[in-house]
This record gives structure tokens, sequence and C-alpha cells, in this order.
């Protein structure tokens, strides 16, 4: 029997009815948290599928979103972690395309020494990592034994790392990402 005929026939919603769904919440209710978090979701994962800017447009959307729940949400630790998740992504899919080290440089650990390429990733990224890095320590301060929001908090500040000026800031700051974790926020190892 053909699959689109008969008793196998069967109408499914538009792919944008969840959306849809969801922002006839909000409208009753601007201040539903399971919305908020649903739309900013939605979006994180449609860019997930994309490339090039229409991927950055669907980033920018999941943080606006992401944002608003933070606004009337503020202890929502997992807010603070995806508004971060946006960044990264957002700076990964800007920079995927090209290498952020030469050949020589590969393998070498300290900072990016191109500086042309140094200085246009800094002017790029840098609020935007600070930016995510402070969204994590508030994740952070919620929980401090949120291991999602160290794994990502390490990562930043290693990238953070790459685009410092010397090898003995370098150090500094790599030295301080490999070792985000509880008793770096105020938990004693036991």
């Amino acid at each position: 029997m053909d699959p689109g005929r008969g008793i196998f026939r069967r109408t499914w919603p538009s792919p944008r009815w969840p959306r849809t769904s969801f922002l006839k919440v909000l409208e009753k209710d601007d201040k539903n948290t399971t919305a908020l978090a649903s739309l900013a979701s939605l979006s994180y994962n449609q860019a997930s599928s994309l490339t090039g800017e229409k991927k950055v447009e669907k980033f920018d959307e999941a943080a606006k979103w992401y944002k608003k729940l933070i606004d009337v949400d503020p202890k929502n630790k997992e807010a603070f972690l995806q508004s971060r998740g946006h960044r990264l992504g957002e700076m990964v899919s800007r920079v995927d395309d090209r290498p952020r080290r030469t050949a020589d440089e590969a393998g070498d650990p300290g900072p990016v020494k191109d500086k042309k390429v140094k200085e246009e990733l800094k002017e790029k990224y840098s609020a935007m990592v600070d930016d995510g890095i402070a969204n994590l320590q508030k994740a952070l301060d919620l929980d401090k034994e949120y291991d999602d929001a160290m794994a990502y908090m390490n990562l930043l500040i290693r990238e953070r790392a790459d685009l410092v000026d010397n090898p003995d800031e370098y150090k500094k700051a790599d030295r301080r990402g490999r070792f985000v974790g509880p008793e770096s926020v105020g938990i004693p190892r036991s």
C-alpha cells in the first residue's frame, strides 16, 4: 500500500509549529521560562545544521532568547551556560574555515605568532570570549560544582591565552585554564 494513501496517510504539522506554539505561549505570558528556553534551544539546534551567515544569524537568535530567559530567571545556570554555547558556536562558525596557526606554529604552544592574525582574532572575538567567561562565572557562582561550566571556562580561558602578547602571559593564562575546577571557584579539595 502506498504510504501516502489510505490508513497510512497522516497529516503532520508544519515544521514551524513548535516555534509558533511557544510564541503563542509568550503572547499570554512573556515570562514563561519553558517557552523561552524552548525557543532558545530550537534556534541553537537549527543553527547547528546551517552554515555561514545563516548559522551566525540563528546563533544570534538563540542568544537573544537566552538573554530573555536570564532576565526572567537569573538563577538559571543552564541559561548562562547555553548563552556561552552560542558565543563559542558563533566563534567557531566564523573561524573554522581559516587556520588559526601557520604550519610552522602547529604543535607549538604559545600565543598566536602572526601579529596580523592575532589582532584580527582579538578584534573580532575578545569581547565574545570575555562575555562567555563572564556568563560561565555566573553559572559557577550559582553552582560551584557545575562540571559543564568548568569545562567551557577552561576552553575559553585557553582560547583567550592564544591572543596574549608574550609567552609568559600565555603560560600564566593557559595554566589557569588547565586548572579550572572546584578549588578555583572556592571549593577546597577533600
